[in-house]
């Protein structure tokens, strides 16, 4: 019966009756080859260890099960439209398991042909083969850790705290360069330059947030970049008792340790009383290449170190012990400290 329609199609070819399945098919012109079309049909083939997702660039292998009934294997990859067809973009025949090939960014499908050459389809369009199932994957693009490094040598960025320092005092902006990424940054003041509490934002080159640091500027607790009598106010305040040293910030308790000897005291408001007379005989506005010629401003600066390695955010700082006497005192004369310094700047 079909072999009756395939003779008519194809005269000049031999056909015989499958002995297995009662199936007539074409069997070739001088060999003759045993069972019919679907007895001789290879069986699916399926990838082995394919991943789901890889990085743009990376080398995706395709290795699959071999089948029976194969002479060659046929590896097709398609790549998915933005209205979610599919378009062939790598095709190689005679492919052989642990093909390695590198793809861009996209969402792709892959499947491998299973062929027996040595018989045809039934139309005699083509051998007999059989497809694998879809295996899909993700192709994305490779996402980098930005680094962070100080834009000098001066500059410690603490990973254990997220706390930057060691900045010169009154810098504008910018404390670090970053590699695979970008920073920003959030001032704590109008004023917006590199003062305690300014926070450092690191993002990827995908602007994804991945980090943020903290700046101290040892002396500065208003977040001005500057040391002066303001500062002292706040440490007079938490040295008096007229506020709890919780009422400060992390950053604004490390920086109001003047000396670095883990106890804010009056010590640290006396070197701050001090830099605030100093810092009225500082142009604020000039920039600090030229500020570093100055002698006054090198004289400011020696008051309080910027380099010594502070004690930890959260160890317990200690205020003085003093009578309700002491304390009113000691706010007036921050207070004084404060009216004194704004007069200074003023006349």
């Amino acid at each position: 019966m079909q072999g009756g329609h395939y003779e008519a199609a194809h005269p000049h070819r031999c056909y015989e009756k499958c002995s297995l399945c009662d199936y007539w098919s074409y069997t070739g012109e001088t060999t003759t080859m045993p069972g019919c079309i679907e007895c001789s049909r290879p069986n699916k083939a399926s990838f082995i260890g394919l991943q789901s997702s890889y990085e743009e660039g990376e080398n995706v292998t395709f290795n699959w099960s071999a089948t029976t009934n194969t002479t060659h294997y046929n590896l097709v990859i398609e790549r998915e439209n933005d209205d979610g067809s599919y378009r062939t973009i790598y095709r190689k025949n005679y492919a052989v398991s642990g093909e390695s090939v590198s793809f861009g960014e996209g969402y792709y499908r892959a499947s491998v042909q299973s062929y027996n050459s040595q018989c045809w389809e039934e139309d005699g369009s083509d051998w007999v083969h059989i497809i694998s199932d879809y295996s899909n994957f993700q192709v994305n693009k490779p996402v980098y850790s930005p680094v962070i490094t100080p834009i000098s040598d001066d500059i410690v960025i603490n990973e254990s705290t997220h706390f930057i320092y060691g900045l010169p005092v009154g810098v504008a902006q910018g404390c670090v360069a970053v590699t695979d990424g970008t920073a920003s940054y959030e001032y704590p003041t109008a004023k917006q330059a590199m003062g305690t509490g300014t926070v450092v934002n690191i993002y990827n080159n995908d602007n994804d947030l991945v980090d943020s640091y903290t700046i101290v500027v040892f002396g500065d607790v208003d977040g001005d970049s500057w040391y002066d009598g303001n500062d002292a106010y706040f440490v007079n305040l938490v040295t008096n008792g007229m506020i709890s040293p919780d009422a400060l910030t992390d950053a604004q308790r490390m920086a109001a340790d003047c000396n670095h000897d883990g106890v804010i005291d009056t010590v640290d408001t006396g070197i701050l009383e001090q830099a605030g007379l100093l810092l009225n005989d500082i142009d604020q506005t000039a920039p600090i290449e030229e500020l570093q010629t100055d002698s006054v401003y090198l004289e400011y600066c020696g008051l309080i170190d910027q380099s010594i390695e502070p004690i930890e955010p959260d160890q317990p700082t200690q205020a003085e012990e003093t009578p309700a006497a002491k304390t009113v005192l000691g706010w007036l004369k921050a207070l004084f400290t404060v009216v004194l310094n704004w007069l200074l700047r003023i006349f």
